[in-house]
């Protein structure tokens, strides 16, 4: 698809990198991309995205400080990333896409929770957390918390997505298999 970048700052093309300053827009396919700084390279198909990163996918959001996304496979790599599917809130440190599913992420660091709030009153916070976007979210080393109280932790958990409007949590046994899945 074509990528189309537009920006209210200075817009280079040079060596095959295409760089736009301040206020950049992307636009490719499905995809609505804003930043404050971008840098595509048409080799390696990478788009830099750097300072206030929002990603528009379908019907996904992800915000960001930084991180790169490629035209090609998709793929989001952030540092600290936080996104918005309904009815959660999912963010955490060294996101990234999941190879061969194109709405699948691995975080680790992860913080997940119902509550639409920038201090939710109740959440999960995981060592490694899997999400599978409108099906599934494994998470690994999980613990609950209720404002900053810790009140219970899980070694595994597993969350089905398939039903936007429920939400319960469902502990698993706990084997080598599930922790291989992570």
């Amino acid at each position: 698809a074509p990528i189309e970048i537009t920006s209210t700052g200075q817009t280079t093309y040079e060596n095959g990198l295409a760089t736009a300053r301040d206020n950049v827009t992307i636009h490719i396919g499905n995809t609505d991309i804003y930043a404050d700084y971008a840098q595509y390279n048409s080799t390696t198909h990478d788009v830099e995205l750097r300072g206030h990163v929002r990603i528009y996918r379908d019907t996904s959001l992800y915000n960001a400080d930084s991180g790169i996304y490629n035209t090609e496979t998709k793929k989001i790599r952030a540092i600290t990333a936080r996104t918005e599917s309904q009815p959660y809130f999912l963010g955490g440190h060294d996101v990234t896409s999941i190879e061969g599913s194109e709405n699948a992420y691995l975080i680790n660091g992860g913080i997940f929770t119902t509550h639409d709030s920038s201090k939710p009153d109740f959440q999960l916070r995981a060592r490694k957390i899997r999400v599978y976007e409108n099906d599934r979210v494994i998470f690994l080393n999980v613990t609950a918390y209720v404002g900053a109280v810790p009140v219970f932790w899980w070694a595994y958990l597993y969350q089905s997505l398939d039903n936007a409007f429920s939400f319960s949590i469902s502990p698993a046994y706990y084997s080598t298999w599930c922790a291989s899945l992570l």
